[in-house]
């Protein structure tokens, strides 16, 4: 019976460490190393930036402190737009953690998509279609129409 190896970044993997809890620990000891608290560092971009402001209304900020503001800047919208993805995914793994008592919030949000993304008439050229097979036809016509006719090519 052979060993199951799996190739990393970093070199082999040995199968016992490669598992679904292993990978989370890794996973999370990454995010920590590389990402940090970002509401911390949220806080102290906020603050930079309002004393960097609170400079500029008195005087005129130097080269260096102008490159470094759009940095912080930078740096910042950054933050923000990480700090609401990971609240997105919080609140995805929280629902799903939530299970079966979600289930019907699910259902009724699917049946409100359906029905939001149904098509239920379809105007060419002012005449409206109200058939599916009516609307079919129509949009194949028209597309055929804008895509042009097969041409044979020889290649």
């Amino acid at each position: 019976r052979g060993s199951l190896v799996l190739r990393g970044r970093r070199g082999p993997v040995p199968a016992a460490r490669a598992t679904p809890a292993g990978h989370a620990r890794k996973l999370t000891s990454w995010s920590a190393r590389t990402v940090g608290n970002v509401r911390h560092k949220l806080a102290l971009s906020r603050e930079l930036l309002l004393r960097f402001d609170k400079a500029q209304e008195d005087r005129t900020l130097t080269a260096h402190e102008e490159w470094l503001r759009k940095q912080i800047k930078g740096s910042y919208l950054g933050l923000a737009s990480l700090e609401r993805t990971i609240a997105r995914q919080q609140s995805r793994i929280a629902s799903l953690k939530d299970g079966d008592a979600n289930t019907s919030f699910f259902h009724q949000q699917r049946s409100y998509r359906r029905q939001k993304n149904q098509v239920h008439s379809l105007s060419v050229n002012g005449h409206a279609h109200t058939d599916h097979a009516d609307m079919a036809a129509a949009a194949y016509a028209h597309f055929d129409e804008l895509l042009g006719n097969e041409v044979d090519r020889d290649c």
